[in-house]
């Protein structure tokens, strides 16, 4: 009686069912939660990298490349900021950006469009941020 038991394999499936689903649940849970933040993240980034385009096809005005950025994030959360700053460089110096260095040639102009976004209804209260630094000149 006891060998007959041992070869008895009915229940088997409902039994490796029982191990398997737990697992795949928590694959899929796993999934959802980081779903959401890399959404946001990659909605971020394409965002940023529309106000830097606008700088490389000759944009010059931070307000503007500011407000592309903006209108071009989709789902933009409350808690976000978007920020664009000019800097010029003389070499590795920082110099006003309507001076001539000292080599007679105009500095170098660097524009950066940043953006930083932390939404409190993600995981772990993520913090994400995207910037692109576009030399104009």
């Amino acid at each position: 009686m006891l060998r007959a038991f041992l070869r008895n394999d009915k229940g088997a499936a409902a039994v490796e069912f029982a191990v398997i689903v737990p697992v795949l649940a928590a694959i899929l849970v796993g999934l959802m939660v980081a779903w959401e933040p890399a959404t946001a993240m990659l909605q971020m980034r394409a965002a940023v990298h529309a106000g830097a385009t606008y700088v490389r096809q000759g944009g010059t005005n931070d307000t503007h490349t500011r407000s592309v950025v903006i209108s071009s994030w989709e789902d933009k959360p409350a808690s976000s900021s978007v920020s664009v700053s000019r800097q010029c460089l003389c070499g590795q110096t920082v110099s006003a950006c309507t001076t001539i260095c000292a080599d007679q040639t105009p500095p170098s102009v660097y524009v950066t469009v940043a953006a930083t976004s932390s939404n409190p209804e993600f995981a772990f209260g993520q913090s994400l941020s995207s910037s692109e630094v576009v030399r104009v000149r």
